[in-house]
């Protein structure tokens, strides 16, 4: 019988903030990582991103990202979560604001 893993990637070290596309309005946060060594490139099936408000602990959303939005690359990987890209990420992109600190 299969089980699923949940072996997180390594995140180490300031988070980049938060961009729009000027063009299309898109909101995109870039998240590097080191793989976590337990596990292969092929068992990874996507990512999610929790953020809360740095200050009130307030979860925002939970934003998910596929494979396609991952940056292979050993220890210099990164996954790229698109805020617009669903419903949930819509409402999250709506309540951050410029200026303000968050917690992934």
């Amino acid at each position: 019988m299969a089980t699923s893993k949940l072996y997180p990637p390594i995140i180490a070290g300031t988070i980049p903030p938060f961009y729009a596309d000027k063009r299309t309005g898109a909101v995109f946060i870039t998240v590097p990582f080191s793989m976590n060594r337990v596990v292969s490139n092929q068992e990874v099936y996507g990512f999610s991103l929790k953020i809360r408000d740095a200050e009130t602990d307030t979860l925002y959303g939970i934003i998910n990202a596929t494979t396609t939005d991952w940056e292979q690359d050993g220890e210099n990987s990164s996954v790229i979560f698109k805020l617009n890209k669903t419903p949930e990420g819509q409402a999250v992109a709506e309540k951050i604001k410029l200026g303000k600190f968050y917690k992934i």
